[in-house]
């Protein structure tokens, strides 16, 4: 259970003392200029600091010395990439091709603080020992996916104890790693990570398809995504960072998960990102904020930023869920959430906060948050009286505003868009029901939550028969911890 929630039981504990897909279906009509305003506390993601010139330029000299790989040899044109059985150790930096297929070996890069750029030419590598790609030391190391080709990488291991670390990927590094090219590379990791990068992961472009039965992409300090389309089935989390997640473009599908995207920080500025999890979708959370045993933890690094890009996730828990703040500033947001009362379609620690953007949450109504009172766009969040089918918002001349199609049945749904305008009236419809919603505030709600307390008019409301209620959300909870790992 995460801090958050912990909090808001904590809360309603103490009012009783003393008296929470598919993009199919989505869309929006802005029939006003969109001026975004900024939060002063989103983090601005600067593309330009998160690529170098050198992760964007996949260009390579294709004379460079070449690794053939076989079964019954591999050989090496380069003294700096030398084989020994099936292991080939490239020491030195530069360009190294490779090609051909084997299906028990490893490249091995323990080059210092030089910079190796690995060319995968069609190749198709399995190991069955340890990482079929491993980054032991490096300065930087580039995975160039030559144009046109297919590249297949697996391995079949569990995690292995190599130099002190404990290698746990199909492709691994203790470096710097980042991907760039226009070819297609399928990861398969059938009891490990797909790829993991210790250092700063970097996925700029290309085509990478990743199976696994843990993490599909794990960065230890950050993930960056521009121009990669990404597919990841994975046991556990589709991307996964004790550090910050930036999603600047591309296209992103994470069609199996526990956690979609996990991070201290989550940044989504850009792309196409579609998540489907069986917990929560997007996850700004802490290690140490993520257990019960450390209630009371402050997580106020955690932060959830959306500012553009289109975002489509279907969550068995929480939809976005941060255990500090959500900034949302720009771009689209749809989220089809939890049936639960255990979780919410936005879930948050201190504040969320709604200055632009175009936002559609649907969910449960067990644990609905009030939205900031600082959020400078009008949000509403409505009653859909346990509803299913779709959602649209229309303003009194019976123009659409926005429609969104969840994936399943939602009790309450939050809505916000450029055009609506407080003092308005708008026409909510759930699916065959619909009601008028006047906003009159920034911030309006008719829901009265059964956990959290519900918000009216943008003023919070104490839940009714709290103490029965949190006994009833105890036992059907059962306050299970969730892990970050």
């Amino acid at each position: 259970m995460h801090y958050n929630k912990i909090k808001k039981i904590l809360a309603v504990m103490a009012i009783g003392s003393l008296l929470t897909l598919t993009a199919a279906g989505c869309s929006y009509n802005n029939n006003s200029s969109n001026t975004t305003s900024t939060s002063t506390e989103v983090e601005t993601v600067d593309i330009n600091n998160l690529f170098s010139d050198r992760d964007l330029n996949s260009s390579y000299d294709a004379s460079s010395p070449k690794i053939t790989l076989s079964d019954s040899s591999i050989s090496s044109d380069s003294d700096n990439a030398k084989v020994s059985g099936n292991t080939v150790t490239i020491s030195a930096g530069g360009t190294y091709i490779i090609t051909g297929s084997a299906s028990d070996a490893q490249i091995v890069v323990d080059a210092g603080t030089d910079k190796v750029q690995l060319v995968l030419d069609n190749v198709s590598l399995t190991s069955s020992s340890a990482a079929a790609i491993y980054v032991k030391q490096a300065d930087k190391v580039f995975v160039t996916l030559a144009d046109g080709t297919t590249n297949s990488i697996s391995t079949s291991s569990d995690s292995v104890e190599m130099d002190d670390s404990t290698v746990d990927g199909t492709i691994f590094s203790k470096d710097d790693l980042t991907f760039n090219g226009n070819g297609t590379l399928n990861i398969t990791s059938t009891k490990t990570n797909g790829i993991v990068g210790k250092d700063d992961l970097k996925l700029v472009s290309g085509t990478i398809n990743v199976t696994s039965g843990n993490h599909a992409i794990e960065g230890k300090d950050t993930i960056s995504v521009k121009e990669a389309v990404i597919t990841a089935n994975a046991g556990k989390d589709g991307l996964h960072s004790d550090g910050t997640v930036s999603v600047v473009g591309g296209n992103i599908n994470i069609n199996n998960s526990v956690e979609g995207i996990e991070g201290q920080v989550i940044n989504m500025a850009g792309g196409n990102t579609n998540v489907v999890s069986s917990d929560d979708a997007l996850n700004a959370a802490t290690a140490d904020s993520n257990t019960s045993n450390n209630p009371e933890a402050s997580d106020s690094n955690a932060i959830l930023n959306i500012s553009g890009g289109k975002l489509t996730v279907n969550a068995n828990g929480d939809g976005l869920d941060s255990n500090g703040a959500i900034n949302i500033s720009g771009g689209e947001t749809y989220v089809s959430g939890p049936t639960n009362d255990g979780n919410t379609a936005i879930d948050f620690g201190s504040e969320c906060v709604v200055t632009g953007g175009v936002l559609v949450a649907a969910g449960s109504s067990g644990m609905v948050e009030a939205m900031s009172d600082k959020s400078t766009q009008a949000v509403m969040t409505v009653n859909a009286s346990s509803n299913s089918g779709t959602i649209t918002v229309s303003d009194s001349s019976n123009n659409k505003v926005v429609e969104y199609t969840p994936d399943k049945q939602y009790a309450c749904v939050t809505i916000s868009a450029p055009t609506l305008q407080v003092g308005q009236t708008y026409k909510v419809t759930c699916g065959t029901t619909s009601e008028d919603i006047t906003l009159n505030s920034t911030v309006t709600s008719n829901v009265q939550a059964t956990m959290g307390g519900g918000m009216r008019g943008g003023q919070m409301q104490p839940p009714s028969d709290q103490n029965g209620q949190m006994q009833n959300k105890m036992n059907r909870g059962n306050m299970q911890n969730k892990k970050t790992n």
